[in-house]
C-alpha cells in the first residue's frame, strides 16, 4: 500500500527512514566493536583464565 499525499504521510516516513538509518549505523558500529573484541580475545587468551582467577 502506498502512503498518501499529505504532509502527515511524507514527516511519518522520514521519521521511520531515519529510525532505519540510525539502527544500520548504530548495528554497524556494535559488529565493529564485536569484530574487534573477537580479534582480542583471540590474540590474548591467557588473560581471560588471568581475570576468571581473580574473581
Amino acid at each position: 500500500m502506498a502512503a498518501a499525499h499529505d504532509e502527515v504521510s511524507a514527516a511519518i516516513a522520514a521519521l521511520f527512514s531515519a529510525h532505519g538509518q540510525a539502527y544500520q549505523a548504530a548495528s554497524a558500529q556494535a559488529a565493529a566493536f564485536h569484530t574487534r573484541f573477537i580479534r582480542a580475545r583471540s590474540r590474548h587468551p591467557q588473560q581471560e583464565t588471568t581475570c576468571r582467577r581473580v574473581r
